[in-house]
């Protein structure tokens, strides 16, 4: 999939918040879910971001034209079939004269003489008598069995097992039938794996580590170039010089993204472009962990390791990145 973070995007500040929302949250989808007021909102996304509804649904439309977001259906609902509204209840009309004055029963049968009646006809204080032929009905299963539901009309004192079923809008004031109703989809968006990916390392932001390392005294560049012996030219996300008395100190950052662990294939390329760059340093930020051949791989030959999950981590481990051996 084509990653498009155009200049619409990236000057938009609600989209960026939502793209940072959906890469660096643990499920990294948002769900539309119906509220009290019938309203679709998005209420994570709200909170977290203090975006309302319009502002989230009108981001939410950017990233998937930009095909930043998959879209799909996860639940539907009925809506009025005249303003399209979902603020909409089912009505409940006697068969015959049409009458919403009806009650439901629970149908009782009489396993010895077989007859089947409303369960307010068998009741008799705290015990069941069959009505026909008064006998008591002692033992579920036994003497007698629930037969299903069935509704009776107050009005005419017709008996049937269905209703007839009709839909009020309660915004527009319009009665119909199911079969006339809308069929509203609720969804969900989401950033494909292979997105988050790339969104995660293109967003992540990495001022506060270079705040900290210019406050050690190093000059910075974020993002930056550094040319090897080889004369190959090589990209950091960070780089980090500071003249010492005994020569200079160069400090090379590289995020690595991963779907599931950050692998040694990724990590071994960055050690090769660190000893062709002369890195006093090298510094690996792995996003969202690495793997356990990374972890044995940079003990050995020399890299600093730094796993997190989101960029808050990254904030509470500056310490580790900057270590006292640093200042000097």
């Amino acid at each position: 999939m084509l990653i498009m973070l155009n200049d619409a995007i990236l000057k938009d500040p609600n989209a960026l918040m939502l793209l940072r929302f959906l890469a660096f949250s643990q499920h990294g989808e948002i769900r539309e879910e119906r509220t009290v007021d019938v309203r679709l909102r998005y209420p994570e996304v709200e909170e977290t971001l203090a975006l309302t509804p319009e502002a989230v649904l009108s981001t939410i439309e950017k990233l998937v034209h930009a095909g930043l977001l998959v879209k799909r259906p996860y639940s539907n609902e009925l809506c009025c079939s005249r303003c399209g509204s979902m603020n909409i209840y089912m009505e409940l009309f006697c068969i015959k004269c049409g009458s919403m004055n009806l009650d439901k029963n629970l149908l009782i049968r009489h396993y010895e003489c077989g007859y089947i009646g409303a369960e307010h006809e068998f009741n008799r204080g705290d015990k069941y008598v069959c009505p026909k032929c008064l006998k008591p009905l002692k033992q579920i299963g036994v003497d007698y069995c629930k037969e299903g539901i069935a509704y009776e009309c107050s009005d005419c004192g017709e008996k049937f097992l269905e209703p007839i079923e009709k839909w009020y809008c309660q915004d527009c004031k319009y009665t119909f039938e199911t079969k006339e109703a809308l069929l509203k989809n609720l969804f969900t968006y989401k950033l494909p794996s292979s997105v988050k990916v790339k969104v995660s390392a293109i967003l992540f932001d990495m001022s506060p580590l270079v705040e900290r390392f210019k406050q050690a005294g190093f000059n910075v560049e974020a993002p930056a170039t550094i040319r090897g012996i080889s004369g190959l030219t090589h990209y950091l996300d960070v780089l980090a010089v500071k003249k010492l008395d005994k020569g200079v100190k160069t400090v090379g950052v590289r995020l690595i993204t991963s779907e599931s662990e950050v692998s040694i294939h990724d990590v071994y390329s960055f050690y090769s472009e660190a000893r062709d760059s002369k890195l006093s340093e090298a510094v690996v930020l792995a996003l969202p962990k690495a793997s356990k051949e990374v972890r044995v791989f940079t003990e050995a030959y020399g890299l600093k390791l730094i796993e997190v999950k989101d960029q808050n981590e990254l904030i509470k481990k500056l310490d580790q990145v900057l270590e006292p051996k640093h200042l000097k």
